[in-house]
């Protein structure tokens, strides 16, 4: 999977780390992760949906959820390696269940 560092602009593969991060994301809906560059070392923020191709593209199914409660913003997974939630990027809010963000709960 070929990345394109935002700092310094360079093409680099990912390595078999990253590629796994990256796939797991991919799998996972999350929109934004965070790959260091092995040009020049710094961190770039990169959307997985924006490294597959159309047919990929086409294939994948990712749900577009509104956060309930700022109405604004868009759920997404966060996997940092260290912690897995969903977040909204635009109030802060965390969940550590996709049911209690989606409002699906098993007790109904």
């Amino acid at each position: 999977m070929k990345i394109k560092c935002q700092k310094c602009q360079s093409i680099f593969e990912a390595d078999k780390k990253q590629s796994k991060l990256l796939n797991h994301a991919i799998s996972n809906g999350g929109k934004l992760i965070f790959i260091e560059c092995p040009i020049c070392y710094k961190g770039s923020c990169i959307d997985p949906f924006d490294l597959l191709d159309e047919k990929q593209k086409i294939n994948q199914t990712s749900e577009i959820i509104e956060c309930p409660i700022c109405k604004d913003g868009i759920i997404s997974y966060v996997d940092d390696g260290t912690e897995r939630f969903w977040g909204c990027g635009e109030c802060g809010n965390v969940w550590f269940s996709k049911e209690i963000h989606t409002g699906k709960n098993n007790n109904n």
